[in-house]
């Protein structure tokens, strides 16, 4: 009678379990691109694994915008990737926080001799221009370079995109990799020859012109439930989730996959005489992309933590969608990702504050070109929050929304009205002087009023005034011009 073991590293748990070749690729067990560290090199073949790198490429297409979101860094990388996307022809780089625009709307070359001035908005798109540039007689000499700063008044639309049948099937990939890397000998048999074939004939037969979308429905699904009442709950913050299943009884195999405990799947490989032996313990691994390697505590390991049969209560996407839980699943996501981005924004001023040490530097003018310039470079939040206001329940008469409707408007002002323009740099000037007087007086946390103005009730209150201070001057005198 013959014995297995989840750890079994025989012979036969050294070739590829595709193709019985010898398997020495070395593959990323949770995918590189995805903040995977750890890596196995008794799984499959050269080859297969690289023609398994268009399920890969799927998943990152997939969660590429989740990724940016959170900054995880690709293992063997030294910096996150960036998330690109379109709106309204123009290209943007989201990364954490941070919206950057790429490429946009190239001007049209001059049909005569003159001098004009042309807006590029990147340096990247005013190189394209000039490389670009048809050799029609007319020489272009630059004269000056000056570069402003662009303020956003429109929020910037980004879709999340995930699902179809490619997906689907880079998740059965996905899920069929764990196996191999904690049950060698289970991810061998001959009843799981099928679902191979089928993964495979996607990557490398050239005659699947279409996907097997039958079978795809039948092992591969979406589920609605709470990662935490399936599996329990990670002990990483953006973590993912792999769960696998063995009933020794009925020999059903099945795996959960969690993407950030949001987008969640469960795959059915159906039931094996194997998995019915005893020797296969149901197992789920947490892993986090944010770890800095293998060795720093990128998975998390956790034996019979399986609550019951995987199969038992999935939610489908129908009902996911009519419910609100996919919602929901995916506003919990944004949830955490705006409470890490508030932890970086104030570690970000903290940090600042640190260096320019201004607690020991007597010096007025340091203190004011500081602050005159630290307040200049967030000057987008102090558009943000003004934008907010409008038509918010702010329990103020209805001339304040006339007011802020007039006043917020777009213009050749570094994207703004001039009047815009000037009401945030005097604003500017109100944070600023805030700061220096809180600092002065000798009181402690200083960071955190920063944060405060910028992103809290404190710089909320001081727009509101300040505009309702305005409108008072306006109504006392009405023929001021």
């Amino acid at each position: 009678m013959s014995t297995f073991s989840r750890n079994s590293m025989n012979v036969k748990t050294r070739t590829c379990i595709i193709c019985k070749k010898t398997a020495k690729s070395a593959e990323h067990v949770f995918p590189a691109a995805l903040g995977g560290r750890r890596t196995n090199n008794r799984i499959y073949c050269g080859i297969h694994n690289n023609k398994f790198g268009t399920y890969v490429a799927e998943l990152e297409r997939n969660l590429g915008l989740m990724n940016a979101l959170v900054k995880i860094r690709p293992d063997r990388k030294d910096v996150p990737k960036s998330f690109m996307f379109e709106s309204k022809e123009e290209t943007f780089s989201l990364l954490g926080s941070d919206i950057d625009l790429i490429s946009g709307v190239l001007p049209d070359y001059p049909a005569e001799a003159g001098e004009f001035n042309y807006q590029f908005v990147s340096t990247q798109d005013r190189e394209k221009w000039f490389k670009d540039y048809p050799n029609d007689g007319l020489e272009i000499e630059v004269k000056s370079v000056r570069e402003d700063k662009e303020y956003y008044t429109d929020p910037i639309p980004i879709q999340l995109h995930f699902g179809g049948p490619k997906t689907m099937y880079a998740v059965i990939y996905l899920a069929l990799t764990f196996i191999a890397d904690n049950y060698p000998d289970l991810a061998r048999i001959r009843t799981l020859i099928k679902f191979k074939q089928n993964i495979v004939r996607q990557v490398l037969w050239k005659k699947a012109k279409k996907l097997n979308n039958d079978w795809l429905s039948s092992v591969a699904f979406w589920d609605g439930r709470d990662t935490d009442l399936v599996v329990g709950k990670s002990p990483f913050e953006f973590g993912h989730t792999i769960a696998i299943s063995i009933n020794s009884e009925t020999g059903q195999v099945s795996c959960y996959v969690s993407f950030f405990s949001c987008l969640n799947f469960v795959i059915d490989f159906g039931c094996h005489e194997l998995a019915k032996s005893g020797e296969f313990q149901s197992k789920t691994i947490f892993i986090n992309p944010e770890a800095d390697s293998a060795k720093g505590g990128s998975d998390k390991q956790v034996f019979e933590s399986v609550s019951g049969d995987i199969l038992d209560g999935i939610i489908d996407l129908e009902t996911m969608i009519a419910d609100g839980n996919a919602q929901k699943l995916v506003e919990n996501f944004f949830e955490k990702v705006s409470a890490k981005k508030e932890v970086s924004l104030r570690a970000d001023i903290r940090d600042k504050l640190s260096v320019a040490d201004l607690a020991s530097n007597k010096s007025h003018r340091y203190i004011i070109e500081f602050f005159s310039s630290f307040f200049d470079e967030y000057s987008q939040s102090i558009v943000n929050q003004t934008i907010k206001l409008r038509n918010a329940n702010n329990n103020v008469p209805s001339i304040f929304d006339d007011f802020l409707n007039v006043l917020i408007e777009k213009g050749d002002h570094s994207g703004l009205s001039r009047n815009f323009y000037d009401f945030v740099k005097s604003m500017e000037f109100l944070f600023a002087t805030v700061a220096i007087g809180y600092l002065l007086s000798g009181k402690k946390d200083l960071d955190y009023l920063v944060y405060d103005l910028l992103y809290g009730w404190r710089g909320k209150e001081l727009i509101i005034l300040t505009i309702r201070d305005s409108l008072l001057i306006l109504n006392a005198n009405p023929q001021h011009p």
